[in-house]
C-alpha cells in the first residue's frame, strides 16, 4: 500500500471493509457505499501529498482518514482551517488550488492528469528556485560520475553488457554492437 501518508482515502476504506469481512467470515467483497477505486486517481492523490511535502517541507497529514485531525480539516471541515495550520509557510493561491483539487476526498472530483499539467501552478515558469535547480543538477552530475558511460536507465543488467542502441541477435542470443 505504500507510505501511509500518501494513501488515498478509498484505499483505507477498502482495507477497512476487507478487515470487517474477514472478521465475519464473509467470502465476497461488498463495495456498496465505498468510494470508487481508480488507480490513476489514487496516484493523483499520492502525487498531491508528495507535492505538498516538496513545496511546504511538511506532510499534509498523517493519513487520509476521517480520524486524522489534519485530513479532517482539509476534507470535511473547510479548507481555510487546514491552511491556517500552515500559515507560517508562504505559498501561492495556484499551489493551494491544484493541491486541493488533487487531494480531493472523492476520487471522482480529482482532476485528470491532463488538467493537472495545464494548471497555472505547473505552467508557472518560476516553479523551481535556483537552489532546487542546482540540487537537481548536482544529483545528475553525481549520477553521471557514479555510472560513467554505462548510464542506461532502461536496463538493470551488468554495466557494459549492452546499450540501448545495440541490436539483439536471436541466433547468438546476445546483444551486438
Amino acid at each position: 500500500m505504500g507510505s501511509v501518508a500518501y494513501n488515498a482515502p478509498e484505499l483505507w476504506e477498502i482495507e477497512s471493509r476487507l478487515s470487517e469481512m474477514r472478521q465475519r467470515g464473509q467470502k465476497e467483497f461488498d463495495s456498496s457505499g465505498c468510494l470508487n477505486y481508480d488507480g490513476i486517481k489514487a496516484d493523483i492523490f499520492s502525487a498531491a501529498a508528495t507535492l505538498f511535502l516538496l513545496k511546504m517541507k511538511y506532510q499534509p497529514f498523517r493519513r487520509a482518514h476521517p480520524n486524522d485531525p489534519y485530513y479532517k480539516k482539509l476534507a470535511f471541515k473547510g479548507k481555510k482551517y487546514f491552511w491556517k495550520i500552515y500559515s507560517s509557510v508562504q505559498t501561492s493561491s495556484s499551489f493551494k488550488d491544484i493541491f486541493e483539487k488533487m487531494i480531493s476526498h472523492n476520487p471522482e472530483d480529482r482532476p485528470e492528469s491532463s488538467e493537472i499539467l495545464d494548471h497555472e501552478f505547473i505552467d508557472d515558469s518560476n516553479l523551481y528556485s535556483e537552489e532546487i535547480e542546482s540540487e537537481i543538477l548536482a544529483a545528475f552530475k553525481n549520477l553521471e560520475e557514479v555510472l560513467g558511460d554505462d548510464m542506461d536507465p532502461f536496463t538493470d543488467e551488468i554495466s557494459g553488457k549492452h546499450r540501448i542502441d545495440d541490436e539483439f541477435d536471436p541466433e547468438r542470443e546476445e546483444f551486438v554492437r
